[in-house]
């Protein structure tokens, strides 16, 4: 972004970014396990990058707050939730399946 539209961007919040990309790339990949501890830690740090971001668009977006509420409860396509609810009971039976696989090897 910085070299797209010349606007510098604090290093503390591209850190923060990269943090966060490794973090999702590896839940999306990977299987990830966290400690309690380690989610209230990333949950901190979320909050705090979210906060930054906020911070650095507000000043190029007015109004960004009143935006980013907006877009928090916005509707979902009726489509869309079907395909997640379809989605989350596929999880659901292979997670029920591996269970009674595992009871039948013990």
């Amino acid at each position: 972004m910085e070299l797209l539209c010349d606007i510098q961007i604090p290093e503390i919040f591209i850190a923060g970014i990269d943090k966060f990309n490794v973090t999702r790339n590896k839940l999306m990949h990977y299987e990830l396990e966290l400690s309690e501890a380690e989610v209230n830690e990333t949950t901190r740090d979320l909050k705090g990058l979210y906060e930054q971001a906020v911070n650095f668009f507000g000043i190029y977006i007015d109004n960004i707050l009143d935006l980013l509420i907006i877009a928090r409860f916005e509707t979902v396509d009726p489509e869309y939730a079907d395909e997640m609810a379809e989605h989350y009971a596929d999880m659901m039976y292979d997670e029920y399946r591996e269970q009674q696989l595992e009871r039948e090897h013990n």
